[in-house]
């Protein structure tokens, strides 16, 4: 997907979970450091003007003079609810959880069924925010059925609403705002809470293309808001009016949300909530940018700045840098636009990926839309100022940057998928290709809305090739090449394997010459991950006959020490017989058997191949290679990737555990091959889950394959692959090569079906 489908999908995403979510800005963490004294009294109005960090303050105080004077439980237990509530506003999730779990024992000794009912409300708004959807559904209707607080039940029946959002159960999403409404109606003294109803209403009409009807309750909502008394609810309400009219496609709404968007600013002004005044900025500045009035929309980007410098908004700086790199992008200030996106990317870095990759209610493609989008436009602008530039040296600086952004853009991209956020990038930067391999060349595939820029690092530099071709006839010729090698009867791929070797290839055909390249390593953009790169075709034979071939995630995620082949000690892990619902695999029993003749090996199958099994081998003994043959599979979810064992199904978690666990951990392991597994056709997130196999399980190098492949033909392949690799000494692409050339040749075999979806993931040496 390129940046014009992200854009589009970005819009049609602002009407989904991020404008309803709790009317909190949960990303937002504030340090505003306003003094309120310190009383519960205090701790309130800090709390109603959204100042959580001040709240947490007073409250803190508070709690310690309750403790001194332990007669009124219930004023310490609302204390604590409150304290908990601040914690949870700033994002601090655990802390939350620490003084929510600290009331249930005073309940005890002072029965008070609002305070547990409300105490149990929060419960679900935590783990909703922290994504575990069914515990809050659990709290949320324990609530609900012993709620007597019809303000109470009303918000309960809000958060369900949302929940179900998040859930992507917009019906029964539907049924808990409308009743909730109903029932706040009634309730007289809460008339902010029918607003934020109506709102949520109003966005999941939206999102089900009901405008006109999303009109009149948005309308309804602002006058509410802007009746009432001045607090962060009312600023967070009207900012997220604006944002639901700003999502709409008739464009008069434009008036409605600057409307609301002043009003929310005089009030957030009033109020001192420097929390929310950089987002009110920001939305008021894209209003501006869509009118093209980008002079007015700069002004108030750079009032943003000010405002999050004066609060330490942090998350809000990334947003700003990006909005103003698109419009020097779109002014033809390419220069202004590449330092706004580096400071788009520092900003992020401050405020840690961490803290997206584990987003539950930012949404689905939040990362696709905010995050990734942002190195992207990046590596964009230095490739477009590489265009203009007159200076090979400045040209080289500014390719270098564009490869170092696409690097961290893969790592943060892995970090997404296993929602994982302890995988780093390595110092590869301080070993650049030069002294790592002299013939192999690496290459970076990067797609945009209209052109595809292929980026090639050589020992000499780095070489740029630009091919007129939009990201969606990119995608969905690689999509179709991925769909025809599949048909063992058919020679359909081959068109499409020449019209992508033209792509992707022959523009640098006479570099990759001269530097004498016999390996190429490739960084994939999306699409490209589905599909082998070595059965690409000149029209005369496959890619694989020129080139021993790689694919990595990043080249700063791999590991390029060379593979010491002597002394390796395999273990291998096998099942012939049917389990679990999968065929039966009889010529795993020849595969085990070759590679036995090959290696120094161990061997758990059948019967044996269970976890307790394979934890006991890697504490006992030394393994630098790890061979699983068996039914496996990787999907867009990484949590639902498996490994077929006799007794069950092992999640890579498990596997990674038992790697890592093992007595001898610290060496790691030079080669895991998944001998039978796959991933689905045409999902890009399942090869990633693949590739990046490696980088999460602290493997050197992976062998796996795209799909299922004839078990026969699987095991003639691997078992080849490891007597090449003995005799090659160790170099992996290269005996690969090797094996997957004896099987092009064998009449049988030939077929790209059969040899061509084995791919060597990470270290090619």
């Amino acid at each position: 997907m390129g940046l014009k489908e992200r854009r589009k999908e970005h819009n049609d995403m602002k009407s989904d979970a991020v404008v309803i979510v709790l009317f909190v800005v949960i990303l937002i963490v504030l340090h505003v450091g306003v003094s309120y004294g310190d009383t519960f009294g205090d701790g309130l109005r800090a709390y109603g003007h959204g100042d959580f960090t001040g709240a947490i303050d007073a409250f803190g105080k508070a709690l310690a003079g309750y403790k001194e004077n332990p007669k009124d439980l219930s004023a310490e237990a609302n204390c604590l609810l409150y304290l908990s509530k601040s914690y949870l506003y700033a994002n601090r999730f655990d802390k939350a959880l620490v003084f929510l779990d600290k009331i249930s024992p005073i309940l005890e000794k002072s029965e008070s069924e609002g305070l547990k009912q409300e105490m149990l409300n929060v419960y679900g708004l935590i783990y909703m925010s922290t994504g575990d959807f069914n515990k809050a559904k659990e709290f949320y209707e324990s609530a609900l059925q012993n709620s007597g607080n019809h303000g109470l039940k009303a918000e309960i029946l809000n958060n369900l609403g949302t929940l179900h959002v998040l859930m992507n159960s917009k019906d029964k999403a539907m049924d808990y705002y409308e009743t909730g409404l109903d029932l706040s109606r009634s309730h007289i003294d809460n008339k902010t809470l029918t607003a934020q109803i109506l709102t949520n209403v109003a966005v999941l009409n939206i999102s089900q293309k009901d405008e006109p009807i999303a009109d009149k309750k948005l309308k309804e909502a602002l006058l509410i808001f802007q009746g009432a008394a001045d607090s962060h609810k009312k600023v967070e309400g009207l900012i997220n009016v604006a944002k639901a009219y700003m999502s709409m496609t008739v464009k008069s709404n434009i008036h409605n949300a600057h409307s609301a968007l002043d009003n929310a600013q005089t009030a957030a002004i009033l109020i001192g909530d420097n929390k929310a005044l950089p987002y009110i900025y920001i939305y008021n500045s894209k209003l501006y940018e869509e009118q093209k009035d980008y002079k007015s929309a700069l002004v108030l980007l750079k009032k943003s700045l000010y405002a999050a410098s004066m609060s330490d908004v942090k998350e809000s700086v990334y947003i700003t840098y990006r909005q103003m790199g698109r419009i020097y992008s779109k002014t033809g200030k390419t220069g202004d636009a590449v330092t706004a996106y580096r400071e788009a990317v520092r900003a992020i870095e401050n405020v840690g990926l961490d803290a997206f990759v584990n987003c539950a209610l930012c949404g689905g493609s939040f990362y696709k839309t905010e995050i990734e989008s942002v190195f992207y436009e990046l590596a964009e602008a230095l490739i477009e100022r590489v265009s203009k530039s007159g200076s090979s040296d400045e040209s080289q600086k500014d390719l270098y940057e564009a490869i170092d952004t696409i690097e961290q853009l893969r790592a943060a991209e892995l970090k997404d998928y296993f929602k994982d956020t302890c995988i780093d990038i390595q110092k590869a930067k301080e070993s650049r290709l030069d002294t790592v391999s002299k013939h192999t060349a690496v290459l970076y595939v990067v797609s945009f809305p209209e052109k595809l820029h292929i980026l090639i690092s050589f020992p000499s530099g780095i070489k740029k090739y630009t091919v007129n071709i939009s990201s969606e006839a990119y995608t969905k010729e690689v999509v179709t090449f991925r769909r025809l090698l599949e048909k063992r009867t058919s020679m359909q791929y081959l068109a499409h394997g020449q019209r992508l070797y033209d792509i992707l290839i022959r523009p640098a055909e006479q570099d990759l010459a001269i530097n004498e390249t016999d390996t190429i390593v490739y960084v994939p953009d999306r699409a490209l991950r589905m599909i082998p790169l070595g059965a690409l075709h000149d029209g005369k034979d496959f890619l694989i006959r020129k080139y021993a071939i790689a694919g990595t995630v990043g080249m700063f995620l791999t590991d390029a020490g060379a593979f010491a082949e002597k002394d390796s000690r395999m273990l291998v892990t096998a099942l012939t017989e049917p389990r679990q619902g999968n065929v039966p695999l009889p010529f795993i029993s020849d595969e085990v058997k070759g590679i036995g003749q090959t290696y120094d090996s161990s061997l758990l199958m059948n019967k044996d191949f269970v976890l307790p099994n394979l934890k006991n081998e890697f504490k006992d003994k030394q393994y630098n290679m790890l061979h699983m043959a068996s039914h496996g599979e990787f999907t867009g979810d990484a949590a639902k990737a498996f490994i077929v064992t006799w007794d069950g199904k092992m999640t890579i978690n498990d596997l990674e555990t038992q790697i890592k666990e093992g007595r001898y951990s610290a060496k790691p392991i030079e080669i895991l091959a998944l001998s039978a597994c796959e991933t689905a056709a045409g999902d890009e997130k399942a090869a990633l889950g693949l590739a990046g196999l490696s980088v999460k399980m602290g493997v050197k190098s992976t062998i796996a394959s795209l799909w299922s492949v004839n078990d026969e033909a699987t095991s003639i392949l691997l078992v080849d692959f490891y007597k090449e690799l003995k005799t090659s000494g160790g170099f992996k692409a290269k005996a690969l090569r090797r094996a997957q050339l004896n099987m092009l040749d064998d009449e049988r075999f030939s077929h790209p079906l059969y040899w061509a979806p084995f791919l060597l993931i990470g270290n090619w040496l």
